[in-house]
């Protein structure tokens, strides 16, 4: 089985090591193997992310000497187009918490950091990390094909015809929409009677359309309104 990769980035030497034992003993107590690699510079987190570190879960400051934590953020999502990657974002001010959506963040946690807080953290990121692995099958003639649903950003129906828009690519089948959100998790939403987004995929939202972060603008059906001002409101949008 392979091994949760954690990060952690954070120019203060002293709250690595701690943060990193904490990570340590968590790995101990759930019987979880783990394995930690700390950075204390956000370029440096960055170089070794494109020569092609993998990350599962990162704790992540947002004041860094020069690259900062919300640059790093912006980096992960866009550039390197992860949205696989829990961020976890660490600082000692609260009120940088309202500008950090836009890079997707798992959790906020306010220094000076606890074991209560990392276990919280872990439990989450590690159940999300779960449900994001999972994959979605379809049919195309006698062959049988699979997405990480992580990867997929939405579905749109052509008649009996779906498309499927991934970060790969494209791809279409014969189905129904109304069967693909039952084989999905609550983290595919219905806007429309033609359109079945990935709610991470996100960049912006309003209240009758929603911006994914490949650029595509849909448009959310009056019907549907309402249910979805809820659900982004459940995931703390600024609506």
């Amino acid at each position: 089985m392979r091994k949760i990769s954690i990060g952690i980035c954070d120019d203060g030497k002293e709250i690595c090591c701690q943060m990193e034992q904490y990570i340590i003993e968590y790995g101990k107590k759930r019987s979880l193997a783990l394995e930690c690699f700390v950075w204390n510079s956000g370029e440096e987190l960055c170089n070794n992310l494109k020569q092609g570190a993998h990350l599962d879960i990162l704790f992540l400051d947002i004041v860094l000497m020069e690259m900062n934590g919300v640059e790093v953020g912006r980096y992960i999502r866009n550039y390197l187009d992860n949205r696989e990657m829990q961020i976890i974002y660490i600082s000692a001010n609260q009120f940088y918490a309202q500008s950090l959506f836009q890079n997707q963040p798992m959790d906020f946690i306010i220094k000076p950091i606890n074991q209560g807080q990392i276990v919280e953290a872990m439990d989450l990121a590690i159940t999300i990390l779960g449900k994001t692995k999972r994959n979605f099958s379809y049919h195309k003639g006698n062959e049988l094909y699979y997405v990480p649903c992580s990867q997929i950003v939405y579905f749109t129906s052509e008649g009996r015809i779906i498309r499927m828009v991934s970060q790969n690519g494209e791809d279409k089948f014969y189905g129904k929409l109304e069967d693909i959100k039952e084989s999905l998790s609550e983290d595919f939403l219905q806007i429309h009677k033609s359109y079945l987004i990935n709610r991470r995929w996100i960049q912006r939202y309003c209240y009758e359309k929603v911006e994914l972060f490949d650029g595509t603008v849909l448009p959310i059906a009056k019907a549907k309104r309402k249910y979805i001002r809820e659900n982004m409101l459940e995931e703390e949008w600024d609506v």
